[in-house]
């Protein structure tokens, strides 16, 4: 189990990376203390999710930057529903996971920012 937890994570740190920054950082927020939270939208509500939380919880708990993830798990329906009218209003998420089919549309309308200097 925990392998599988493992190679999850990776690939969802990975998916996050690449699929980061839709909302520009409009909707993370930083404190005085230099706490940062970033929101974190995805559709994973089976035990997919579970092992994701765990994973956000486990970085939360022991990261040592003052992040904070705040993580909103819905349906995909409901994310692909919300996402468009979150980006135009300038309120989306900081990340989000998305379904590869879903995620060129957005690399089209020049929706998502790229994080490359984060793999470097």
């Amino acid at each position: 189990m925990r392998g599988k937890k493992l190679i999850i994570g990776s690939l969802l740190l990975a998916a996050t990376g690449i699929l980061g920054a839709c909302g520009g950082g409009a909707s993370s927020q930083s404190k005085n203390d230099g706490e940062v939270t970033l929101s974190f939208w995805n559709g994973f509500t089976a035990s997919d999710g579970e092992i994701l939380q765990e994973i956000v919880n486990d970085f939360n708990k022991n990261n040592d930057k003052n992040i904070t993830i705040e993580m909103d798990v819905m349906t995909w329906a409901n994310l692909n529903e919300k996402l468009p009218t979150a980006i135009s209003s300038r309120k989306a998420p900081d990340f989000v996971a998305l379904n590869y089919a879903d995620f060129a549309q957005y690399v089209e309308n020049g929706a998502v920012q790229p994080v490359d200097d984060f793999w470097d």
